[in-house]
């Protein structure tokens, strides 16, 4: 139950979130809400950056702008979480997520409205803000840009604008 406010402002190269960089070792953020101004270059997300593995985010809600740019590697970026490792569900992002880089070969950007990468578990969320990418290789979806093999998205819906610009797009809405 911890929020902020749209006058806050997180930096951080690696795992920026609006509550918290990490969710870890059974971490639970519960009806969180965050509506400030989240920035990095990797595993960026409007409520955490990363939820790992025995952690949950529930019932949490981001309205703010996640933006992360110019990683030298691949990156994940997400309105709720930039990778999950765990749990995510009931939540809820109307805020925008972008990201960009410049044109080298080799950086996939994993961009979502709910999370950039999933190797878990979403069910049950929302999102309706704007997500983007515009890197060598954008991956993007309104609720996540990726999901790995068995990890399982159900129960969710994007009203969000999706959009892509890249040398090889894809996109999921």
């Amino acid at each position: 139950n911890c929020s902020d406010d749209e006058s806050s402002s997180v930096y951080a190269s690696y795992h920026a979130g609006g509550i918290c960089g990490v969710n870890y070792d059974g971490g639970e953020l519960t009806e969180c809400t965050s509506a400030g101004k989240v920035s990095g270059n990797d595993y960026v997300g409007g409520i955490c950056g990363v939820n790992q593995a025995d952690s949950n985010i529930t019932e949490c809600s981001y309205s703010g702008t996640v933006s992360a740019e110019d990683s030298i590697e691949d990156f994940y970026v997400g309105g709720i979480c930039g990778g999950n490792l765990s749990t995510v569900g009931k939540c809820t992002n109307t805020g925008t997520v972008t990201a960009k880089c410049a044109e080298e070969v080799g950086i996939f950007t994993f961009v979502g409205g709910i999370c950039g990468g999933n190797a878990s578990v979403v069910t049950e969320c929302s999102n309706e803000g704007a997500v983007s990418g515009k890197t060598p290789e954008p991956i993007v979806g309104g609720i996540c840009g990726y999901s790995y093999m068995e990890s399982i998205t159900e129960n969710c819906i994007n009203k969000g604008t999706v959009t892509a610009e890249g040398t090889g797009t894809e996109i999921y809405s």
